[in-house]
């Protein structure tokens, strides 16, 4: 399905009259306006990153951040000169930021809607302060976390979100499949936002209040009838001036969600392995566009893997939700039978410029069953897999590198180590 956005146009503010005095809260305000999930840190660039969040009614919102305590600096989303409002969803894109550690808190005030020159504000909430460091390619290492195929699954994320807390990593990659479908804008802000049970959200900060969370789409992630509004949650990255068109065909919706990112020895490229099934399949009643776009995506791959920070990392992996190796009598979704257990035509456009590139691994999810796939003579790269959705078949995958030398490490829900890898650089 196209991702098609929904988000709604913003209310002029003209005069406003206030109706109540300031006050700050972590949570509410007397049973009113509320924040509904953690702040969730996205995107992140050497000098950009955005934070999503949700509140539980219309409110103007805006970040406060600095790089002490003090949070000397605001930022707010605005398009052509008019504040963004939502009853729900919030995102606000953080610009010019040095390459350290910055700490920042969320702002909302609650704001009553009569029509224009007659918006009331209320009191204005905050959250507890937050620190997140930006990507940076002179870091000495790196550490990642990465899940996929979470499918809503509270009790799971309970257990991963606690395991990833106390890892500690730099970034959390959540590699697709986050949702069997979208089928109500409260599920969307529920899982995207605010995975989990009530226990890991605002107090607590979820799993990416305190380190970016670099999200993969899964190709269940573009079903159900709000899946168009995933955008709204997963904040896309923002389009270089040299990107191919075929990336974002939209004249409202901008971003994509592939992706280069540097930090230390470690060169990351995310991909979109949208469906697994061809376009033309009855399902998609006509609204899957995944061949142009995966097209699209080996022509922005071919000019990332050219630049200078990504060329010279001691170490290039991949991240996309649909393996791009399959094993022997795998389905490469290229037919009306059944689904994809590969992506071959991600395979067909994408391997050959990764490996060309030295890419060493490709991380995947989709099949449920974690596994190492070694290189051969026909394909030059592991191919990893994660796990599933279920007890018994999940895992998380850990990877530590330094200049020297990358290890990845698969563990299951007790933390028991069930493959690990270990490459030099």
């Amino acid at each position: 399905m196209k991702r098609r956005d929904l988000l709604g146009s913003g209310i002029a503010l003209g005069a406003v009259a206030a109706f109540g005095a300031p006050a700050r809260s972590a949570d509410a305000v007397d049973d009113g306006l509320a924040f509904t999930s953690p702040p969730v840190v996205q995107t992140p660039l050497c000098d950009s990153l955005s934070i999503s969040w949700t509140t539980s009614g219309l409110a103007n919102c805006w970040v406060e951040w600095g790089y002490d305590r003090k949070l000397e600096f605001k930022s707010k989303a605005s398009h052509h000169g008019l504040v963004e409002l939502s009853e729900r969803f919030h995102s606000v894109r953080i610009r010019g930021i040095e390459k350290k550690r910055i700490f920042y808190r969320l702002a909302a005030q609650e704001l009553r809607y009569g029509g224009a020159y007659r918006i009331r504000t209320g009191k204005t909430i905050h959250t507890d302060i937050f620190s997140v460091n930006p990507p940076d390619a002179d870091a000495e290492s790196v550490s990642l976390t990465i899940t996929n195929d979470t499918h809503a699954k509270n009790d799971l994320l309970d257990v991963l979100i606690a395991r990833v807390n106390a890892i500690g990593p730099d970034f959390h990659v959540w590699n697709g499949d986050i949702c069997d479908s979208f089928n109500s804008e409260e599920q969307l802000a529920r899982i995207c936002l605010r995975p989990g049970t009530a226990k890991s959200t605002i107090a607590s900060g979820g799993w990416a209040a305190n380190r970016p969370l670099l999200y993969v789409p899964g190709n269940h992630d573009v079903r159900g009838l709000h899946a168009g509004s995933l955008v709204k949650a997963m904040s896309p990255w923002p389009l270089d001036p040299d990107d191919p068109p075929g990336l974002n065909r939209s004249s409202h919706v901008s971003g994509r969600y592939c992706f280069a990112l540097r930090h230390g020895p470690l060169a990351l490229i995310g991909l979109d392995t949208g469906e697994d099934k061809p376009d033309r399949h009855p399902a998609f009643a006509g609204l899957a566009d995944y061949e142009d776009y995966r097209r699209a995506q080996k022509q922005w791959l071919q000019g990332v893997l050219k630049r200078p920070e990504i060329k010279s990392a001691p170490f290039l992996i991949a991240a996309c939700h649909i393996p791009l190796r399959g094993l022997k009598g795998d389905n490469d979704g290229r037919t009306l039978k059944g689904y994809a257990y590969y992506s071959g035509q991600g395979h067909d456009e994408w391997m050959k410029p990764l490996a060309e590139a030295g890419c060493r691994m490709v991380i995947s999810g989709h099949t449920h069953r974690p596994r190492i796939q070694k290189p051969d003579s026909d394909c030059p790269v592991y191919q990893v897999v994660g796990g599933g959705s279920r007890a018994n078949s999940a895992a998380l995958i850990r990877i530590q590198a330094d200049k020297a030398e990358l290890k990845l490490t698969i563990e299951d829900l007790k933390a028991k180590q069930i493959h690990q890898l270990a490459l030099k650089r």
